[in-house]
């Protein structure tokens, strides 16, 4: 069984219904919303305005400056643009790849080193994230696996913002 038909038997199956129903959105938006709520008493702990929250791409900009340094944001969004392009380029010339095994080896490996960077700079983050309201390692962990959660402790619990750790 090639991709193809793989990808279409799970589509015709009810494994593809499941994001269209209400067990998948309903959580998915209650979390959504909290983080949004948790995000805005954050940006104004640190003395931001709490809308620049809801902006996309510009509320990781604003993040990186509580947490850290705006560069950070340039290069995070270039690995972005590069994961992007590897992706696109990937799904351009797949028909072609089924041939040429050393291509699709090429592209798996961009895009898992550029995943493996993104989400080095993001653990990194989330510990500067911690260290900017006096937390530490273990608060760090909390952020990564239970995100929600630590960001909503850190929104309305005791923590003060203690500035970026630059």
């Amino acid at each position: 069984m090639d991709f193809n038909q793989l990808w279409h038997s799970i589509n015709e199956s009810n494994y593809g219904n499941f994001y269209m129903s209400p067990t998948y959105y309903i959580p998915a938006a209650v979390v959504g919303i909290l983080s949004i709520i948790a995000m805005w008493k954050i940006f104004t702990k640190a003395g931001e305005k709490g809308w620049k929250c809801i902006i996309p791409i510009y509320n990781l900009y604003i993040l990186y400056k509580i947490t850290w340094k705006p560069s950070m944001f340039v290069v995070m969004l270039i690995i972005s643009i590069l994961t992007g392009g590897a992706v696109s380029a990937y799904t351009i010339i797949h028909p072609t790849m089924e041939s040429n095994i050393a291509l699709f080896v090429i592209f798996a490996a961009v895009m898992l080193v550029l995943g493996v960077i993104a989400a080095v700079i993001a653990i990194i983050s989330m510990h500067k994230l911690s260290k900017a309201f006096g937390h530490g390692a273990g608060y760090t962990v909390g952020l990564i696996f239970l995100s929600v959660i630590f960001q909503l402790i850190l929104a309305f619990g005791q923590s003060k913002y203690v500035g970026a750790d630059k």
